[in-house]
């Protein structure tokens, strides 16, 4: 059966926003301290990003950096306003920044996110 086949992150990865089934590597690198069941399996969803040198290459002009969209809060009008600036400029959640070591996260259906090294295996959901 397809469905019982445990994918290893280190050869390969399922398409960007489909839902799977993921086991965790057995340490929350949130806090750097929390051990968790190294069989616990959760529902999530991958998120590519960028890595370091993919940022240098932007930042050089080697390759294109796209427009990126964010939200700048405007003090005199009380609220937030739509922006733009180049890619290579932000540090998001699913980019080699910080804790998160490699380029991609994981996020469950709840909003949170895990480190992209926090899961090692992955697989489809059942039918």
């Amino acid at each position: 059966m397809k469905n019982d086949i445990w994918n290893s992150t280190e050869y390969s990865f399922p398409r960007q926003g489909v839902w799977v089934m993921a086991k965790l590597d057995g340490m929350r690198y949130s806090d750097g301290r929390s051990k968790v069941n190294k069989n616990e399996v959760v529902i999530v969803r991958l998120k590519r990003g960028i890595s370091v040198e993919t940022r240098e290459a932007m930042a050089s002009g080697k390759i294109k950096s796209p427009n990126h969209g964010y939200l700048d809060w405007i003090e005199e009008k009380d609220t937030y306003e739509p922006k733009e600036g180049k890619r290579y400029l932000f540090f998001c959640s699913e980019d080699v920044h910080g804790n998160n070591l490699v380029p991609y996260v994981w996020y469950d259906n709840y909003g949170h996110y895990y480190f992209g090294q926090e899961i090692k295996s992955w697989k489809e959901l059942p039918k």
